[in-house]
């Protein structure tokens, strides 16, 4: 089978291509700054830029979409990352005949405050206009290693006792399960439709309580009420490092909680 995997390199990504069903399919890995060459696992990399031109005379079977940017680094990027290549699948798809698997964010259905929610949401949108085989699937959180709030966590654990989180839930699943249940789509045993992804709905204090145990340290979990962010995520707007900004600020206002209208996997 020829899959074309989107988001290879990132933290899903790289746990998807440990996967025995994906190891064994024949892999196109869009890449930025490559040239078209084989990997040592005879996976054939291509220029970002150009993936669908390559999609054209590969034809993949199976598209994964595992784009997602979590922070902006410039203005327009969730639009692009999110909405620009969810309409480059789609184009694809509806001439070829691709099966697409796409991976969403659990949330609210409507959260236009927040860019990161209103733009996956729109991608959603687009893709289930143009395919009828497909596989839209939103995850909880995802821990494991190699998780960016890892490395924020142990950042801000080299300088402070204590570890802030806002008095509140959210859903969580565990990298291994999320790509097994990839892997499970690539070959047909996930119907298409619109699925949550989640092992267990946790309180933010056990979440980071569980991050700090997979780093290896230990710090003082405090929660306080949302609102008590707001002016981190201002600072954040100032301060680049800063692992919080206005946009992450909404985003935790909207939450990452299931609903009930869809299935659970």
């Amino acid at each position: 089978m020829k899959i074309m995997i989107l988001g290879h390199s990132g933290f899903i990504g790289s746990h998807l291509l440990e996967e025995k069903i994906i190891s064994n399919c024949e892999k196109i890995l869009p890449s930025r700054k490559v040239s078209s060459v084989y990997n040592k696992d005879g996976d054939l990399l291509v220029p970002y830029e150009k993936a669908f031109e390559y999609a054209d005379k590969i034809k993949p079977e199976v598209i994964v979409n595992l784009i997602g940017v979590l922070k902006e680094k410039k203005e327009g990027e969730y639009e692009r990352a999110h909405v620009k290549t969810a309409e480059n699948i789609a184009k694809y798809s509806q001439y070829n005949k691709a099966k697409v698997i796409h991976i969403s964010a659990l949330g609210p259905e409507d959260c236009s405050d927040s860019l990161y929610f209103s733009t996956k949401r729109k991608a959603e949108k687009v893709l289930n206009q143009k395919n009828s085989d497909l596989i839209i699937i939103r995850p909880g959180i995802v821990l494991g290693e190699g998780q960016k709030i890892l490395s924020d966590i142990k950042k801000i654990s080299s300088f402070s006792p204590f570890i802030f989180c806002p008095d509140s839930k959210t859903a969580v699943i565990n990298v291994k399960r999320l790509t097994s249940i990839i892997a499970k789509a690539v070959v047909g045993e996930i119907k298409p439709g619109t699925y949550q992804a989640y092992d267990e709905i946790s309180d933010f204090k056990s979440f980071f309580e569980k991050s700090l145990d997979i780093i290896k340290v230990k710090r003082k979990v405090i929660s306080l009420p949302i609102s008590f962010f707001l002016p981190m995520a201002e600072l954040g707007e100032i301060i680049d490092f800063f692992p919080i900004n206005k946009e992450q600020y909404k985003m935790m206002i909207c939450g990452s909680l299931p609903l009930e209208k869809y299935p659970k996997l």
